[in-house]
């Protein structure tokens, strides 16, 4: 390990970053080196090879920022009892450290991403009226109300929200337990602010003023420990039961991207935080860790960014499957533990999903053998073929065991796996139908000529309503950054929900006869809407 001052300083931020490491002991690999990347932050990078097994980092205990940095005349230990780790450590840094203390933490703190930074990518953050479903009119400029559409959708995706088309149109599988990302989120920020509001009176109504700089600065505060803590137990005290309560703030460790192929993995003792690479990396390739196999919903709620492409991403859609079936059927699921919880990724829909997929195709004595493992679906298309056509299973059969195609189509489409197949194809076309609503209303926004519109949603100073045109009189002209940050960030995450869609639809179409058409048709639909997307997103 080497002191920090053989790290590579493009600007005087780091400067003063690798000042505050060294001064506090805290050590690094020479080979690895800072780097400011455009839309990304910090990251750091390798100078040279760094072989697998290699410790490049070192947090001692001393530099940690955890609830022990806190003096006990700003928290007495009754209080901290009363009071979440995530909400004290904030209260601290917003009204109770001194100012020579900030300024002696400002080497580090001042490469913590800034409150625009936030505001535009977390929707915690973001109006009211991104969580509710949007009307617009695509002719804005139409003298006549019969030349203008209206469109209605959701700027955020309902994996975030849990909101639909309808009031009864719900996420809930049923389950009371049920909580979407996003009102989670809220309902535990505002817990913390509640809680720290009560526990320090002197400060309270200005925590529960919107518009104070004492609530503005907890929010900063609360965003950077919430994004940049590790888990953390002190040498000789027990895990705690919420793993919430277990923070820490680690030094230049912060610094490290996440990936979901990690380069590297932490790790700590009573010594401190280490960082080791997991793998053999390459020189000028970006040292990596990884925050956990969380897909893009809860990388974005809770960090603020998505990835793509990440092999942890998934789709829940409970909302489409539950839809679709009777009471009885709901029972029955939830009598065998198969109620709720059905998700698709990039390799297509899980297997809860293919269980209730069979879900009234089979009898219910064939369904529950088809739970236990005991029925072989192929053995059904084979045994229904043999009905249709005598003997035909037998002289058709190839070198893979497998039924060939009846050159009558009828028949193939009254196969069981038929069946299930095009019932997963209805559930893919609601996921499809609604991302491809969202995607398109927002890339209308998109358009100088919406700008109203899209404050409207988007900006806190004009989101009373996500109603109507209207004129915007009062609002200015000319696209702020952090409202266009908040669409682009949106219009991401349905592209890639509507990606994965669309890839288990053509995969199931190619597994299907006679449905080239359809094929093409969806492949060449969602080109288009490729098109459209990277020309928003390459726009400046």
């Amino acid at each position: 390990m080497a002191s920090s001052t053989s790290l590579s300083i493009p600007d005087e931020t780091l400067t003063n970053l690798i000042s505050y490491l060294k001064a506090h002991k805290i050590t690094h690999s020479p080979a690895l080196y800072f780097r400011r990347m455009p839309g990304r932050g910090i990251g750091v990078f390798t100078k040279g090879s760094i072989p697998a097994g290699t410790r490049i980092f070192h947090v001692p205990t001393a530099a940690l920022f955890t609830t022990s940095s806190i003096p006990f005349s700003f928290a007495s230990k009754d209080l901290r009892f009363k009071i979440p780790v995530h909400a004290l450590l904030a209260a601290y840094l917003t009204f109770g450290i001194t100012q020579e203390r900030a300024k002696q933490m400002h080497g580090w703190t001042a490469t913590w991403p800034t409150w625009d930074d936030f505001s535009g990518s977390m929707p915690v953050f973001w109006p009211p009226s991104t969580r509710k479903e949007v009307f617009i009119e695509s002719s804005p400029g139409a003298e006549s109300a019969g030349a203008a559409k209206q469109l209605h959708f959701f700027a955020l995706p309902p994996t975030l929200t849990g909101t639909q088309n309808s009031p009864a149109d719900s996420m809930s599988t049923g389950h009371s337990s049920y909580v979407p990302l996003l009102d989670a989120q809220l309902a535990k920020l505002r817990g913390h602010i509640e809680n720290t509001a009560t526990l320090f009176p002197g400060h309270s109504t200005s925590l529960r003023d919107p518009q104070s700089a004492i609530h503005k600065a907890y929010l900063y505060n609360w965003a950077n420990i919430n994004t940049r803590c590790f888990y953390h137990v002190a040498a000789g005290k027990r895990p705690p039961k919420d793993s919430n309560e277990a923070m820490a703030l680690c030094p230049g460790m912060d610094l490290f991207n996440h990936s979901d192929s990690a380069t590297c993995h932490t790790s700590y003792d009573r010594k401190g935080f280490y960082v080791t690479t997991r793998v053999d990396v390459a020189p000028d390739s970006e040292l990596l860790l990884s925050y956990g196999a969380h897909g893009n919903d809860l990388l974005w709620s809770e960090y603020g960014f998505v990835m793509d492409p990440n092999r942890d991403d998934h789709v829940p859609f409970d909302h489409v499957v539950l839809a679709t079936l009777s009471p009885s059927d709901k029972k029955a699921l939830s009598d065998t533990g198969y109620l709720g919880n059905y998700t698709l990724n990039s390799s297509g829909i899980c297997w809860r999903t293919e269980v209730v997929s069979w879900l009234g195709i089979l009898t219910w004595t064939q369904w529950h053998r088809f739970l236990q493992g005991k029925l072989d679906p192929q053995a059904l298309d084979r045994a229904f073929s043999d009905n249709v056509h005598p003997g035909a299973g037998k002289r058709r059969k190839g070198n893979q065991g497998h039924v060939a195609p009846d050159k009558n189509s009828s028949v193939d489409e009254l196969m069981p796996s038929t069946k299930v197949k095009k019932r997963q194809i209805a559930w893919l076309a609601e996921i499809t139908r609604r991302a491809e609503d969202s995607i398109n209303g927002l890339l209308i926004l998109s358009d100088p000529s919406f700008h109203d519109q899209m404050m409207r949603i988007f900006s806190e100073q004009q989101s009373t309503s996500a109603h109507g045109r209207g004129t915007g009189a009062n609002v200015q002209k000319g696209t702020t950054t952090i409202e266009m940050a908040r669409l682009r960030l949106c219009i991401t995450r349905w592209m890639q929900i509507l990606e994965m869609s669309h890839k288990a639809v053509l995969h199931l179409y190619s597994t299907l006869p006679g449905q080239n058409v359809e094929a093409s048709a969806a492949s060449l639909k969602m080109e288009l809407l490729r098109q459209r997307y990277h020309e928003v997103m390459q726009h400046d």
